[in-house]
């Protein structure tokens, strides 16, 4: 405590013994700045360069100095108030059309505003030139190239197709480059061990070319997983297809048995009045045919295998009422 009194007392003896010239110093300070604001200096810097006015239909494709450099005067205040303000744009305009344009600015396309307008313009240092290229702007549905795979476990199988939604996404930017692009790619991912249906958001890859905007950046992945089943169907009837009306035909033998393997939501519900195994007739064929090939109509998520008759004996009979 007696340490701390003997800081505080040291602080205000300080005080009391130089208070009058720390008081000079600030009066001094502040004259000099009056009267060095109220003198004349060059100042050399840089402002943006920006476009006057945008075109919802075009697109500048070149690229496009970000700076110029200039040359002020005034008082001292006012490029004081500049330095902390900014108050100065070179504005170029642009004339609205495909086709390549070579701008030359000066310093009448300077736009200030506030302190900035009491500065004259010394000198405009550049650019000199400014060459912009301009394309017009399109928007366009580009396919979406799916690289997320599915891999489910042992035991299990993707039913029917990968659904991705949606199959298009629209991109925009200049008509050259959008006519570049056949597919946008979903990003690459493996995604193991699925025993269930997956639904889910996955992220696009933006296109290479800077100017090319993708205005949907995500797609739906969606797809059937099942456990693999797989049962041995009996009785299963074969048909004679495109049998003219006044023929009749005998089938040896009648029945066929096949193997059918797939999702257990569509395997274990399948019986024979399902499965449609046929041969086809043709014009001109004998009334007798032997080994003659069995076809089964396809079923979605459904492989026929292990089929006991592939081929079959066929007796033609003509209807005599017909």
């Amino acid at each position: 405590m007696a340490l701390n009194r003997n800081i505080i007392q040291k602080d205000k003896n300080f005080w009391k013994q130089h208070k009058i010239k720390i008081a000079s110093s600030l009066i001094a300070v502040f004259i000099w700045f009056l009267v060095v604001t109220k003198d004349s200096y060059e100042y050399k810097t840089t402002i943006p360069i920006e476009i006057s006015q945008e075109n919802p239909n075009f697109v500048i494709t070149s690229s496009v100095p970000t700076k110029a450099h200039i040359i002020l005067q005034g008082t001292g205040r006012n490029l004081f108030s500049y330095m902390l303000f900014r108050e100065g744009r070179l504005r170029l305009d642009v004339e609205w059309s495909s086709g390549t344009q070579i701008i030359r600015p000066t310093a009448e396309d300077i736009y200030r505003q506030g302190n900035a307008k009491k500065l004259t313009i010394r000198q405009f240092l550049g650019p000199d030139s400014i060459q912009i290229k301009i394309e017009k702007l399109l928007t366009k549905n580009i396919p979406v190239r799916n690289n997320i795979s599915l891999k489910p476990q042992a035991g299990y199988k993707i039913i029917g197709d990968i659904i991705v939604e949606p199959e298009s996404v629209r991109v925009q930017g200049p008509e050259s480059a959008v006519a570049e692009l056949d597919s946008i790619d979903t990003q690459t991912l493996l995604l193991e061990n699925l025993k269930f249906p997956i639904q889910d958001d996955f992220s696009l890859k933006s296109p290479e070319n800077k100017h090319v905007t993708l205005l949907d950046t995500r797609v739906t992945i969606a797809a059937e997983i099942q456990r693999l089943l797989e049962k041995v169907i009996d009785q299963v009837p074969i048909s004679v297809k495109y049998l003219p009306q006044n023929l009749e035909a005998t089938i040896q033998p009648p029945f066929l048995s096949v193997k059918v393997q797939g999702g257990e939501q569509s395997i274990y519900p399948l019986d024979a009045n399902d499965i449609y195994a046929f041969v086809e007739y043709r014009p001109g064929l004998d009334s007798m045919l032997t080994d003659v090939p069995v076809q089964i109509e396809p079923i979605p998520g459904v492989k026929f295998r292990d089929i006991d008759s592939e081929r079959v004996k066929i007796t033609f009979i003509r209807n005599p009422d017909q």
